[in-house]
């Protein structure tokens, strides 16, 4: 999702959002790929995942983000 929010609103967008799991906590980011990247740390971090299984699945979703921004998000007519 952050390949194709990148695309459609532009590399330097800030944003903050917050968690129900943790009220009152709200995080911060500079961009749509740094949010993508504290998620794919997180599941690091909780043994969910193996470095390496999170490098190659951002890699895949930002193709999978390119093939359906330019495939599916067409302007209407």
């Amino acid at each position: 999702m952050s390949e194709v929010l990148t695309r459609f609103f532009g590399t330097q967008v800030s944003f903050s959002t917050s968690s129900t799991m943790q009220p009152g906590v709200t995080r911060s980011f500079t961009s749509f790929s740094q949010a993508a990247e504290e998620n794919g740390n997180s599941r690091v971090y909780v043994g969910f995942h193996f470095r390496h299984a999170v490098t190659e699945g951002i890699k895949l979703g930002n193709k999978v983000g390119e093939v359906a921004f330019n495939h599916y998000l067409q302007p209407v007519h």
